[in-house]
């Protein structure tokens, strides 16, 4: 695991994710999980937007834009010794299991803005989910200096698009989404909340 990345989950754990929402016209503190649970959910986020994107550029636009270029679609974890991710289907099976490292790589990459090549140039809607989803990571990511975070904007409901459209491939492929429901109630909150709070408990000195 990309030693950088590692620092700042462990900087990150054992906290917990809260949402500030509005219900009854009273604004109130949901707990949402543990930061790696809801960390993991972020992950599925990236890996589902990760596997439309690249198919939809494969399929779109099979040629290098000029001779020099990578191929639209292609890939690289330059976090991770420049291991390409290889296929769409790849990035499907780690939304379909338990929290796994290649999941918290991606996760990273989507927390950097680095996507599949020319995704944000060439796919309607992914300029603002990739900024949505860089925003949402400073949460996971930047736990001294962002501890709390916007969501519920127009970026956001993009990104949720986005992952709406994956499940949706998923689905009509018989590929299974590790805990759908909880993953659905997180982009929920990505959509209504207005805030997401990373939080430790401290034992009271008194």
């Amino acid at each position: 695991m990309n030693e950088h990345m590692l620092k700042r989950i462990q900087s990150g754990a054992p906290g917990s994710i809260y949402a500030t929402v509005l219900k009854e016209e009273k604004v109130c503190l949901v707990r949402v999980g543990s930061y790696d649970e809801v960390r993991g959910r972020y992950n599925q986020m990236a890996c589902l937007i990760g596997a439309i994107s690249m198919r939809a550029l494969q399929e779109k636009h099979p040629k290098a834009l000029h001779s020099t270029a990578a191929l639209p679609g292609t890939w690289v974890d330059r976090f991770g010794e420049g291991r390409p991710i290889s296929s769409p289907a790849e990035l499907f099976d780690a939304a379909g299991q338990p929290p796994s490292s290649f999941g918290d790589s991606v996760g990273f990459l989507a927390y950097h803005a680095d996507w599949p090549h020319n995704a944000e140039r060439l796919l309607s809607g992914m300029q603002n989910a990739c900024k949505a989803m860089s925003n949402l990571a400073d949460v996971f990511y930047q736990p001294t200096f962002r501890s709390s975070v916007t969501v519920g904007g127009s970026m956001e409901v993009s990104a949720v698009r986005r992952v709406q459209e994956a499940l949706k491939v998923a689905k009509k492929e018989g590929r299974p989404v590790f805990e759908e429901e909880k993953l659905l109630e997180f982009m929920d909150l990505v959509v209504n909340a207005k805030f997401l709070h990373l939080f430790h408990e401290v034992a009271s000195s008194h």
